[in-house]
């Protein structure tokens, strides 16, 4: 399911009386990427890496119920747990 949503803010943790099950993953090129933390304009990543610029899926699973949006990733220069990416 694509959703639209507001770019500034990706992922709200839900406000309540219990801890959520959160899960979030990158999509691109056949691979899928565990995702620390993804708001603004940047995803981050557990890892050092480097992704080629283009467009990819980030998923987000809270309590099992999954959220898909369309990104694109910016060229970066070097590796980093930190990739500019934008809502398409």
């Amino acid at each position: 399911m694509m959703t639209t949503m507001n770019p500034d803010i990706l992922f709200r943790k839900p406000s309540g009386g219990h801890s959520a099950e959160v899960r979030i993953e990158l999509r691109m090129s056949g691979r899928v990427l565990p995702v620390a933390q993804a708001g603004g304009d940047r995803i981050i990543f557990d890892e050092l890496g480097t992704l080629p610029p283009g467009d990819a899926e980030l998923a987000i699973f809270v309590d099992g119920r999954e959220r898909r949006w369309r990104v694109r990733l910016e060229p970066g220069t070097e590796p980093s747990r930190v990739v500019q990416a934008r809502v398409v």
